[in-house]
C-alpha cells in the first residue's frame, strides 16, 4: 500500500491543497506547512519544467487538429 504524500522532513501527511508544488511554494514562501522546513528547490523546478512540457504538448496536438 502507498503511503499518502507526506513532508520529507517531519513525515506529515500532506493537505490536499499543499500537494501542488507550485501554488504550495509560491503560497508558502518556500517552506513545509507542518513544520516549516525549507521545500527543496527541485520540487518546483520539477513541477515547472513538467508543466511546461505538457503544456506545450498539448499546444501542439491543438495545432495538429
Amino acid at each position: 500500500m502507498r503511503q499518502p504524500a507526506h513532508c520529507d522532513a517531519c513525515r506529515r501527511p500532506l493537505s490536499p491543497g499543499d500537494q501542488i508544488p507550485i501554488v504550495a511554494w509560491l503560497r508558502l514562501d518556500g517552506k513545509a506547512r507542518c513544520c516549516g522546513a525549507r521545500l527543496r528547490l527541485r520540487l518546483l523546478a520539477v513541477e515547472v519544467l513538467g508543466f511546461a512540457l505538457g503544456a506545450t504538448g498539448m499546444l501542439g496536438l491543438l495545432l495538429l487538429i
